[in-house]
């Protein structure tokens, strides 16, 4: 919730956006402090890196990547890079739902 107010408000308040973010790192035991990040391709990226190691394992990030528009990172289970298209980012129709 506090990667999306923070996402959400960088535009108009970036101090409190970062706040928002410094909020979820102290929580996990983090007191690093970030230093003023005016631009917003920047705080993306430092939102993007830290949601990715609180949201390991949970199968979360894909829809923040879908959300932002952004290409997921190769791994070790995609050998490429998956680009953010319709055809990589919609999933399908489950059958049980189309045969009502």
């Amino acid at each position: 919730m506090y990667y999306i107010a923070a996402e959400a408000i960088f535009d108009t308040n970036p101090q409190e956006a970062q706040g928002y973010l410094e909020l979820v790192k102290k929580g996990r035991g983090v007191s690093k402090k970030f230093d003023n990040v005016t631009n917003k391709s920047e705080f993306i990226n430092l939102l993007v890196n830290d949601a990715r190691r609180e949201f390991l394992g949970e199968g979360q990030i894909f829809y923040m990547y879908k959300r932002l528009n952004r290409t997921m990172p190769a791994s070790s289970y995609y050998s490429n890079p998956v680009l953010p298209t319709d055809e990589n980012m919609i999933l399908p129709k489950p059958d049980s739902e189309s045969n009502i």
